[in-house]
């Protein structure tokens, strides 16, 4: 016999008195059978004592040969109904398979698996729906606001695993949810329900029912503060796959990933936008990302390439830089890393001669995504360049590239990905890294462009990009004249009337 800790599940050989060692639990221990004295050896028997213990092999499951086992092909997967989900599951649900979903509060994680639940049921399978945060009249309530047909969906309200098992015993559906791990309990543990021991007690014995049985399980789990999973971190290497949404506050898109994934890769990313009627699958980011094409190649902004594990999409990050009457300019960033964009106005400054110190400058990118791919550096630049010298480019400009504090232009491991898919989205004006343009090229003519369609801008520092604007750019004649009147009325707030004359000379 030995004695565990009901919370953190270490065992010790004598009963401990006061705190456990390991999570400080104070004197919550049970005492269990210590099964590691009887494991049976490969011949078939285990020592124990002087006496040798002789176990019946047809007790044990029988082996397979690997050559014997059909596996799923893909078609034989279970389709979540949202192509975003599948991508990121490797092409659907495998049978039997296991997930844990996880992410932020308000993120969307039960409005997913209900639309999930509602698309499997809609195809004729049964979906057994188990929460222990709501009741049953809660999910109808979000069920009817989605239009969800529950025909098909068993709901219950429950707080036990072992009336999960019953419930798909009895109606065998093709999927189980639980609304959340933390919830549940096992009756065989004494601790209490969110605790370590019960949480991995509850993932352990519905994995047991999904592999017995087939029934994916879908395991929704919350966070802690920190931002990691709560619980053990032993459900994680028990659940076949582990995925996360992640949300910005201030942006409606939900980007869904998989942090573990044993039928698929991990660099696959679903877009989903949160909407009245539940989440909506974004199959087109571009219209998310981008503003209006009457505003696009106007001064102060520009098109980058968003790396979002595997997959690209265009985003504009858009800049005004204007004369501020402040001796502090104001500088505010949405979406932008402030580091970051404090960072490229200095490299500016610098090595392009501009005045970006004494502006008041305003950055933010389309739907306030959040960017923080060093390959967007380029685009960020290119922004803040258009709009000190109130440049028009011409339609079609995409930038790909990070900048050194040096200011090079450097390639990224994205650059010439990046570059394919701005190219196969209709972009002939590319501006990428000098180091790249061998590779970006040979990835075009796979592509089965003859490079006559394209023109790819080379730089290999940031005054190699100001180049390229200076010389391609159409001078923006009205805001011109708006930006030499701010920038007299600047000077006349900062410096008096009778000094205005002598320091408004300076050509902007």
């Amino acid at each position: 016999m030995v004695y565990k800790c009901n919370q953190c599940g270490r065992t010790y050989k004598k009963k401990p008195f006061g705190d456990c060692a390991k999570c400080g639990a104070f004197q919550d221990f049970s005492e269990v059978s210590d099964f590691g004295s009887n494991v049976p050896s490969r011949g078939g028997s285990a020592a124990k004592g002087n006496k040798v213990v002789s176990y019946d092999t047809s007790d044990f499951a029988q082996p397979t040969r690997l050559s014997d086992v059909k596996p799923e092909s893909a078609h034989d997967r279970i389709k979540s109904g949202f192509s975003e989900c599948d991508r990121v599951l490797g092409g659907g649900f495998v049978k039997g398979e296991v997930i844990l979903l996880s992410g932020q509060p308000g993120a969307g994680k039960s409005t997913l698996c209900l639309g999930i639940a509602n698309n499997i049921a809609s195809s004729g399978k049964k979906v057994v729906y188990v929460s222990g945060e709501e009741s049953v009249e809660q999910i109808a309530i979000r069920g009817k606001r989605m239009e969800v047909d529950g025909d098909n969906i068993i709901l219950s309200h429950e707080t036990r695993a072992e009336s999960v098992i019953a419930y798909c015993e009895e109606y065998k559906p093709t999927v189980c949810i639980v609304d959340s791990v933390q919830t549940l309990t096992v009756g065989s543990v004494s601790s209490a329900a969110g605790s370590i021991a019960q949480s991995k007690a509850v993932a352990d014995m519905l994995t047991l029912y999904g592999k017995r049985s087939g029934v994916v399980m879908i395991l929704i789990s919350q966070i802690v503060k920190s931002g990691d999973f709560s619980g053990s971190e032993s459900i994680q290497h028990i659940v076949d796959a582990t995925l996360r949404i992640d949300l910005d506050k201030m942006s409606p898109l939900r980007f869904l990933r998989a942090v573990k994934n044993r039928f698929g890769a991990t660099d696959e990313v679903g877009v989903f936008q949160h909407v009245d009627s539940g989440l909506e699958e974004i199959t087109d980011p571009t219209k998310i990302a981008l503003d209006d094409d009457s505003v696009q190649g106007a001064s102060g902004t520009a098109i980058s390439m968003l790396s979002e594990g595997a997959r690209f999409f265009p985003i504009e990050v858009q800049s005004l830089a204007i004369p501020s009457s402040l001796h502090n300019p104001r500088k505010q960033f949405t979406g932008v890393n402030a580091g970051k964009a404090h960072g490229i106005c200095a490299i500016i400054d610098k090595f392009c001669k501009t005045e970006l110190s004494d502006q008041d400058i305003y950055i933010n990118t389309v739907s306030n995504i959040t960017i923080d791919s060093p390959s967007c550096d380029l685009g960020l630049a290119a922004s803040l360049i258009t709009s000190f010298k109130t440049l028009d480019m011409p339609t079609g400009f995409c930038y790909v590239g990070e900048i050194s504090l040096t200011g090079a232009i450097r390639n990224t491991s994205v650059t010439t990905k990046a570059a394919s898919e701005a190219y196969r989205l209709g972009y002939d004006n590319i501006v990428i890294p000098a180091s790249a343009k061998a590779e970006v090229e040979k990835s075009l003519r796979k592509q089965g462009s003859d490079l006559s369609d394209v023109k790819l801008y080379t730089v290999k520092t940031i005054a190699d990009l100001n180049k390229v604007i200076s010389n391609k750019g159409v001078r923006n004649t009205d805001e011109q004249e708006l930006r030499k009147a701010l920038k007299k009325e600047s000077f006349a707030q900062k410096y008096g009337a009778k000094n205005t004359k002598k320091r408004t000379d300076v050509e902007v």
